[in-house]
């Protein structure tokens, strides 16, 4: 009897496999895929760091590095996570992969309003819930005055800014919001050690800061949380910060 043939798949990463929350959406669906398939799989990896920067730079070096990577074996299927990703295949995809499955992977659906994913494609997305996260916060806190939303400078923080703004505006008649993402992380963290009382701090996105460097979300969680006087929610919390820290971020500080 013939052995199975080996199947490939490309999992293109947006920030790196190791960022969160993408490295855990990435490690079950390895797990989940080879578990059901009914021949083996070989994964294969690659990342796209430089979207933290810049979706409309120089990306030869990045196609032609997958171009070595499929030579002469090309994937069965392509497995984009986060919506840089996306957005990189939907520029490469006919030269890369023409004609390979897309399973588009961990974007929110606000990021495919004015997208084609063309023939042989298809997105498994989400929708977070911004107006429920703010709701959330008077709940607990209901004598919050200011709320200081932290989000970085990059091109999708930029995106998520502007959504920020337009779903948060009902709000405004109850809150004031601070926005951070004109700010160096050494300013954030000056600024979340010095707000006022009946304050609270939403931690959207930080990838990179007003000055340009780039951050890990958990490194950057872990010092806003030490140095902050007032408490921090977020959607992604639980899964960026270590078990222990994300235990302190829901506590309200005395």
């Amino acid at each position: 009897m013939e052995a199975p043939r080996v199947k490939r798949v490309l999992i293109l990463h947006s920030f790196g496999r190791d960022f969160a929350p993408y490295n855990a959406v990435s490690s079950v669906f390895r797990t989940e895929l080879a578990r059901q398939s009914a021949a083996p799989i070989e994964f294969l990896e690659a990342s796209l760091e430089t979207v933290r920067f810049t979706e409309s730079g120089s990306e030869i070096p990045i196609v032609d590095y997958l171009r070595v990577l499929i030579a002469g074996r090309p994937p069965a299927l392509v497995v984009p996570f986060g919506a840089p990703a996306m957005n990189f295949l939907q520029r490469h995809r006919e030269r890369l992969f023409p004609g390979v499955p897309i399973l588009f992977s961990a974007l929110d659906r606000r990021h495919l309003s004015d997208v084609s994913l063309g023939a042989n494609a298809t997105a498994v997305s989400v929708s977070l819930d911004l107006p429920g996260i703010v709701e959330n916060i008077l709940h607990v806190l209901p004598r919050t005055k200011t709320i200081a939303v932290v989000i970085g400078n990059s091109p999708l923080e930029k995106f998520w800014l502007t959504e920020l703004r337009q779903e948060l505006q009902p709000f405004t008649h109850r809150v004031q919001f601070t926005w951070l993402n004109e700010l160096s992380f050494e300013s954030m963290r000056k600024r979340v050690a010095a707000l006022p009382p009946n304050s609270a701090i939403f931690y959207a996105l930080l990838l990179v800061d007003a000055a340009g460097v780039p951050y890990e979300q958990e490194h950057a969680l872990e010092i806003l949380h030490t140095e902050a006087i007032a408490p921090i929610f977020g959607v992604l919390i639980a899964s960026l910060a270590t078990e222990s820290s994300a235990d302190r971020c829901i506590q309200l500080k005395k």
